[in-house]
């Protein structure tokens, strides 16, 4: 990690998100809407 505040490049402060955004599992928009995990009620 680096310190964005004090970096001089935005481009590796933008490429650092891409690249965690791509290591998160992305979650199905269906589960978003109804998630299934919920109990009745």
């Amino acid at each position: 990690r680096f310190n964005r505040r004090t970096s001089r490049s935005r481009g590796k402060l933008f490429y650092r998100l891409i690249q965690q955004a791509v290591q998160i599992v992305p979650t199905p928009y269906q589960q978003i809407v109804k998630p299934q995990d919920l109990g009745p009620g």
